[in-house]
């Protein structure tokens, strides 16, 4: 994958991302976490395999790598890990995303463990201290609405492997 840039910054621009389809970790896609930014943050964890955890980090790395080829440090990926171990996909934005169904029709709420995928823009950044890609979510398709037993890794308990 290539990274697209401006003509007249050569900084790196947006690359579109569309998420496997996992299952929905703690989504805030109604109303924003106002935790630690008082203007409020959506987000959205998606627990998907391992596989695709790998591939989707590749991808990441990649974009990075394109867009910054010189940079040698260690890279921050919007991916995150549990205190149980389980790693997820992170996506975050300052704007309401939209949320759709598998009919295209609004959904009012995604629960925790809800069969959902995300569409986003994945960008690369580099600072003095830090460097990575920022995953930006614009818009969660819900597969299925009904939510599923989280797998007890991701839950905050040992024991059974990803239901997919």
């Amino acid at each position: 994958m290539s990274t697209i840039t401006t003509a007249k910054t050569s900084k790196p621009v947006d690359i579109f991302f569309k998420s496997p389809v996992g299952l929905a970790r703690y989504p805030r896609t109604q109303h924003a976490d106002t935790r630690f930014n008082e203007k409020g943050v959506y987000s959205v964890g998606l627990l998907i395999t391992p596989e695709e955890l790998a591939e989707v980090q590749s991808t990441f790395e990649e974009i990075f790598r394109n867009a910054f080829p010189a940079e040698k440090a260690p890279i921050r990926l919007p991916i995150k890990t549990d205190d149980t171990g389980a790693r997820y996909l992170v996506a975050k934005s300052s704007f309401k995303p939209k949320t759709l169904d598998a009919d295209r029709q609004p959904v009012d709420t995604v629960e925790h463990g809800a069969r959902i995928r995300f569409i986003g823009r994945a960008r690369p950044f580099r600072t003095p201290l830090i460097a990575g890609v920022a995953l930006y979510l614009s818009a969660v398709d819900v597969l299925d609405a009904k939510p599923e037993p989280m797998p007890a890794a991701a839950s905050g308990f040992m024991g059974d492997p990803l239901p997919f």
